[in-house]
């Protein structure tokens, strides 16, 4: 099943809504964050993958390469930065990924992406979205698929007890290659508030 992405939702209906504000303080609409994100997947096209791993250095880089990866169906592992090397080679192992990838580097992405053209984007609840480590309290840390709507039902379910709605803006004080960081993102996303990046 698929659902309308809210970006792209927002992007149509409520284009100079604020979205984002970036780690360096620059402010992105709705509009803007979707063309990046158009921009990121024609670069991600070009690679051919149905799956990548990367490191989420880059908070604003690793945002829009998630985005972007959700909108076409391509799964990602993400890996801590925390890892030692042989964690790193077992992670990838797991996710049957041979190696990790840059995120796309949105400095050279124009922020004004022409989208005029563009279809309506999607996401597809039931696709495979991220492979996530368990922390490893029990054992051995154990890698987690998530699907979209896995992370999606995650965020309408906490709207009771952390209301998140246009105006609100939501700091990224979690580290996005936990489950919680990416529920700040999709709660953030969903309900057409402003994320706002450290």
């Amino acid at each position: 099943m698929v659902v309308p992405c809210p970006i792209d939702q927002y992007a149509t209906i409520d284009p100079n809504r604020v979205a984002m504000y970036s780690e360096d303080g620059e402010i992105y609409t709705y509009r803007d964050l979707h063309q990046l994100i158009m921009a990121v997947q024609t670069e991600l096209a070009k690679k051919g993958r149905a799956r990548i791993a990367i490191i989420p250095h880059r908070t604003q880089a690793t945002i829009l390469m998630l985005l972007a990866c959700f909108r076409m169906r391509i799964s990602v592992a993400l890996g801590s930065p925390h890892y030692s090397a042989d964690q790193h080679k077992q992670f990838l192992k797991h996710c049957n990924i041979a190696k990790y990838e840059d995120p796309v580097d949105n400095s050279g992405l124009d922020k004004k992406y022409n989208t005029h053209n563009s279809e309506p984007q999607y996401w597809t609840r039931n696709a495979y979205a991220t492979f996530i480590s368990t922390s490893g309290s029990t054992g051995h840390p154990k890698v987690i698929v998530h699907s979209i709507d896995n992370h999606m039902k995650s965020a309408e379910g906490s709207f009771d007890k952390i209301p998140v709605k246009e105006g609100h803006r939501y700091l990224v004080s979690l580290p996005l290659y936990h489950v919680s960081g990416l529920g700040i993102l999709f709660r953030t996303l969903l309900s057409g508030a402003t994320l706002v990046l450290p």
